[in-house]
């Protein structure tokens, strides 16, 4: 079962709520924090042991320092965060990645993307319009001041992850619920 937000280090509210914070400040958070709601894969969970929890951002990265400031305070699933930035797809270089970030930059290249993560345990996560409906598992936007998800069930459950209720009941009425393709 996922664990709260607040065992992984953040309170929730600030989590959906931007206020003063810079949108990629808020976007970089709920990449970590995701990571507490999400069930991954038995083989990908047993075969992890003490490896860091690697989250990848593919193309080119909005997040500035947001992310890597986060990094060493914090863990995911008891295991130390590593960020990885990769330029330009190439299967070697996302091999590893827990959790995905597809930048917008690599709208042209989302559909040999996802084939090449389809059946492994990388959970996808992008912030571009239309990309959950293309396979993304998680899109993530700011609509009024607050963080809006949009989660791809379908190609959660394909993949083998389970998403807790705990999270999708957080922004409930920011949060929509896509099935395609």
């Amino acid at each position: 079962m996922a664990c709260s937000a607040v065992a992984a280090g953040f309170a929730v509210a600030p989590v959906f709520q931007v206020g003063s914070m810079a949108e990629y400040e808020i976007k970089a958070r709920t990449l970590i924090v995701i990571g507490s709601y999400v069930t991954w894969p038995r083989p990908a969970e047993g075969a992890a042991g003490q490896r860091p929890f690697v989250v990848g951002v593919l193309g080119n990265s909005p997040f500035d320092a947001h992310l890597d400031g986060l990094v060493p305070t914090k863990t995911i699933r008891n295991r130390p965060i590593r960020v990885v930035y990769v330029r330009r797809f190439r299967e070697s270089a996302i091999d590893g990645c827990d959790i995905l970030f597809i930048c917008g930059s690599e709208a042209d290249q989302l559909p040999k993307i996802l084939a090449y993560c389809k059946g492994k345990p990388i959970f996808t996560v992008a912030d571009s319009p239309g990309f959950a409906q293309n396979g993304v598992m998680l899109n993530l936007s700011i609509i009024s001041k607050a963080l809006s998800l949009e989660i791809n069930l379908k190609a959660v459950k394909e993949a083998g992850f389970e998403i807790s209720s705990s999270f999708l009941s957080l922004a409930k009425d920011k949060t929509k619920i896509v099935e395609t393709p």
